[in-house]
């Protein structure tokens, strides 16, 4: 190989970023039921309704509503992934609530995750047409867990 040549291509890599985009790959409307599990109480089913959606390079929001018999919740972040995978999700809801306003965790090929300091989170994996949410965490009364299959709708 030439110094031209091997100038050309070290150029050509240095273009190239390091990793690809994983967020657009969990692009679009989501929606599905799982079964979700509080310390002392049986498992319940839950609806959930997630919807992805890009928005400038390495930027997504994440917004969705899961409900139970007892009640609901609703999520709304934007989703931040950096080149190297490091990924940062800033909740945007308006009123205050106990949760923390940053999460942060890894975007990989099929899989995001996202949690706060004590490991309370959401992990979410794609495979062809089909999301698992998963999500975990505490409340008042202790261990809370979920899982649902999500089915692509759009």
């Amino acid at each position: 190989m030439t110094r031209l040549s091997a100038a050309i291509l070290a150029t050509l890599c240095l273009a190239v970023p390091a990793s690809a985009q994983v967020l657009p790959g969990f692009a679009g409307n989501w929606e599905g039921d799982g079964t979700l599990t509080r310390a002392g109480e049986p498992a319940q089913t839950f609806r959930c309704r997630l919807r992805i959606v890009p928005l400038e390079l390495r930027e997504a929001q994440f917004v969705g509503r899961c409900v139970t018999a007892q009640g609901s919740q609703s999520v709304n972040y934007t989703l931040t992934e950096s080149p190297d995978g490091a990924l940062v999700a800033t909740d945007r809801r308006p009123l205050p609530d106990t949760r923390p306003a940053e999460l942060t965790g890894t975007a990989s090929i099929g899989q995001l995750r996202f949690s706060d300091e004590s490991g309370a989170g959401v992990t979410l994996i794609r495979a062809g047409e089909t999301l698992r949410f998963e999500i975990a965490g505490e409340d008042e009364a202790g261990r809370v867990r979920g899982a649902a299959v999500l089915q692509l709708r759009d």
